[in-house]
């Protein structure tokens, strides 16, 4: 896929405006088994994923596909994704057991095929993954990522963190405080890979879901947000490719005195 360019919207992997929407989960999930990845009938529990690898997936409006995740204790991060393909897709994930109307713990339903389910330290044990064909779709890739880090670390305004490395598709968190009226300017530079950058304010920005994105062909990004109250703001980096060698900081600039 083409990259390049700051967005603070719409999304640099799928552009589309955010479509928040619940017709998916207002129809009654009937989670009996089902025909999984075209290779007959799936087991009434679902599929096992294995975290780290992707499953292609297509099917039609209205279906419900089933996987099951396991997460070892001490995770610090599940990360659970679609992207790619074509049509409309749409993800809900629980812990323990299948994810019902109203119940579960995490919903993204966005136009098209670009979901994701962040959970920071997530309880131990079976986690429910349902796919829903909310229109027809195909060539999704489906996949989980078990992380080691929970939480965000902590950054001071205009102190670089060095040395930062990683592989694609894994990222990292980061938080700063951010007084009402200021701006935020975030930056990295890369001595090698290709880096992209995520910010939003309250809580972890998402692929599909975020304030600012940039996501240059290389590891130098920008991203530049003001404050219209004061709050938390957490910062993303994210793997296009791997990359060594990063460099981030966070620099915020007080509102000017009246």
């Amino acid at each position: 896929m083409s990259k390049g360019g700051t967005f603070p919207f719409p999304h640099p992997y799928r552009m589309s405006t955010f479509r928040p929407r619940a017709t998916a989960l207002l129809l009654p999930l009937v989670l009996a088994a089902c025909g999984g990845d075209g290779d007959g009938p799936i087991a009434p529990g679902g599929t096992r994923l294995t975290p780290g690898e992707a499953r292609v997936l297509a099917a039609a409006a209205g279906s419900q596909r089933l996987f099951t995740v396991n997460v070892p204790a001490g995770t610090g991060t599940l990360r659970v994704q679609l992207r790619d393909g074509t049509g409309d897709a749409d993800l809900v994930i629980r812990h323990g057991t299948r994810p019902q109307t109203g119940l579960y713990d995490c919903v993204s339903e966005e136009p098209n095929t670009l979901e994701e389910c962040i959970i920071d330290a997530p309880a131990a044990g079976t986690w429910y993954v349902l796919v829903v064909g909310h229109a027809a779709y195909r060539d999704v890739r489906l996949s989980a990522l078990l992380g080691a880090e929970s939480g965000a670390t902590a950054l001071q305004s205009g102190v670089p963190v060095t040395g930062l490395s990683g592989g694609a598709g894994a990222f990292r968190m980061f938080a700063i405080d951010v007084p009402a009226g200021a701006s935020l300017e975030v930056t990295t530079t890369a001595a090698s890979g290709d880096a992209d950058l995520f910010v939003r304010q309250g809580t972890f920005p998402l692929l599909n879901q975020y304030d600012c994105a940039s996501w240059g062909s290389g590891g130098s990004e920008r991203c530049q947000r003001w404050a219209t109250t004061a709050g938390t703001w957490y910062v993303r980096v994210e793997g296009f490719t791997p990359y060594a060698g990063l460099t981030l900081t966070a620099t915020v600039t007080p509102a000017a005195a009246p």
